[in-house]
């Protein structure tokens, strides 16, 4: 049977005894149908079949779990042969037939479905929904080509059954990791937060307004393409056009250059697009898993699935920003008030405090804060209990996912290149309208105001003077260090 120990890297490993009981619990509460199910299914593998590939059987019968290995999936920290399982999920081979589904189209469509033709059998499968091809009458001499994405038979049943599990698991995550020693983690709130998203993704509705949204947003982007939606939506149902495509990171023709440029596009168009927007409320995907980036026939970048969206407000943007200027300028208080604003209240101050100091004091001297250092800082304050609006976390997810992908896509991708591009070419196009406004002006797209820039000139040979004397003692250390070697080689 399936052993959790050998999937968990040893760098958790304190926390394995915590997952295996809450998975114990998980199953033990689904439907006796169901266990017999999965049971079966794992009866019916050969002996000495690997622990990934049970894993897999399991985490694709159940949705929350399906899309928990989605988000892991690109996660290098685990053993590569899951990995490998868990990339499986991302798109797989229908489970149902045209003849399973076909009743739930035709009740969707209404009077409207008989001018459309089904005729092939469902393309792919992901966590909660079939990608269906269909032909539609009107329109063009040949109909018009399209798919349908619609719930899979059963999985609203089995996402309510499965979140109705949240509740208890949390309970048990809490007393379990009291008693385990481990850190006193928000576990209940963050299942809860889980919970708001897989119900979005039950109601195929939401995805179609964020699909709008989206279509709107990135409407005067020629390498970026949104599917666009056809009529006959519905809250089970949605219509879109139909595309050739193929994931980003199975570009194998692609030479090392243009996956770099590509690892760039994805960061311009899922993160610097959204994050220097100067809208009020900026959309970005949640769920950037390898599945739902896509290249097209003309090699642009396709983004499915926008059933998981989050919304980052201008007052959420800045505070980001307030994080990495008191991070460069070792102003605590800036830092401190920029967090403030991503967490759930109340929380402990002074703990926010020490957290901050150490995350600044281990800036390398050769390193100013990037998006790589506010990655670590958020996963910090998550691991030492600090819990973050439920937009924040979708953010923070989305950040994890996207990053992974890079990784797979090119080893020498970085988010920071981009994301510092993007936000040099937006400032170039505010400048000029900067000086008709006051310093507190906030709905600048960089979110800086010009009292943000006069403090950080004044503060600047400070810093300079922080990476120098930073520099200094690095060669000091290094010399030390030589010295000692040299002397001890003589010995």
């Amino acid at each position: 049977m399936l052993n959790l120990d050998s999937l968990i890297p040893d760098c958790y490993a304190e926390y394995r005894p915590l997952v295996a009981d809450a998975l114990r619990l998980f199953l033990e509460q689904l439907s006796p149908a169901r266990r017999a199910a999965l049971l079966r299914t794992q009866a019916a593998m050969p002996p000495g079949t690997a622990d990934e590939a049970r894993a897999f059987a399991v985490m694709r019968a159940c949705p929350t779990l399906h899309k928990l290995g989605q988000i892991l999936a690109r996660h290098r920290a685990l053993d590569p042969a899951f990995r490998a399982e868990l990339r499986r999920l991302e798109s797989l081979p229908p489970s149902a037939t045209l003849a399973d589904i076909r009743p739930v189209i035709e009740r969707e469509l209404g009077d409207d479905a008989g001018a459309y033709t089904l005729e092939e059998e469902p393309l792919a499968e992901g966590s909660i929904a079939l990608i269906v091809p269909f032909v539609h009458a009107g329109g063009s001499e040949h109909g018009i080509s399209g798919v349908f994405k619609v719930l899979r038979p059963g999985v609203g049943d089995a996402v309510r059954e499965e979140l109705e599990m949240i509740g208890p698991i949390g309970d048990l995550l809490e007393s379990r990791a009291a008693a385990l020693g481990l850190p006193a983690l928000p576990y209940r709130e963050t299942l809860e937060q889980i919970r708001v998203m897989l119900q979005r993704e039950v109601d195929l509705s939401l995805e179609q307004a964020n699909l709008s949204r989206a279509a709107t947003f990135y409407a005067n982007d020629p390498g970026i393409r949104i599917p666009q939606l056809l009529p006959g939506g519905t809250r089970q149902l949605t219509a879109m056009e139909r595309l050739s495509l193929r994931k980003v990171t199975d570009a194998a023709s692609l030479s090392a250059a243009e996956r770099r440029r590509l690892a760039q596009t994805l960061v311009r168009a899922l993160l610097a697009r959204p994050f220097f927007s100067d809208t009020d409320d900026a959309l970005f995907h949640g769920d950037p898993h390898a599945g739902n980036l896509l290249l097209d026939d003309t090699g642009r970048l396709v983004i499915l699935d926008w059933s998981l969206a989050g919304k980052l407000d201008r007052a959420d943007r800045r505070a980001i920003v307030a994080v990495l200027l008191g991070a460069l300028t070792l102003d605590l208080k800036t830092a401190h008030d920029g967090v403030a604003v991503l967490l759930q209240h109340p929380y402990d101050a002074a703990a926010l405090d020490t957290a901050l100091r150490d995350a600044m004091s281990g800036i390398p001297w050769t390193q100013l804060p990037d998006l790589g250092w506010l990655i670590g800082l958020l996963d910090t304050l998550a691991l030492n209990g600090f819990a973050f609006r439920p937009d924040l976390t979708v953010f923070r997810k989305s950040l994890f996912t996207l990053r992974g992908v890079l990784q797979d896509l090119s080893e020498t991708a970085s988010l920071n290149e981009p994301i510092a591009l993007a936000g040099a070419s937006q400032f170039a196009r505010e400048y000029a309208s900067r000086m008709l406004f006051f310093y507190t002006r906030r709905s600048f797209g960089t979110h800086l105001t010009n009292g943000d820039l006069a403090l950080l000139g004044l503060r600047w040979p400070l810093t300079a003077a922080r990476y120098w004397i930073g520099g200094l003692r690095e060669l000091a250390r290094r010399g030390r260090r030589a010295f000692e070697d040299f002397g001890g080689s003589d010995n």
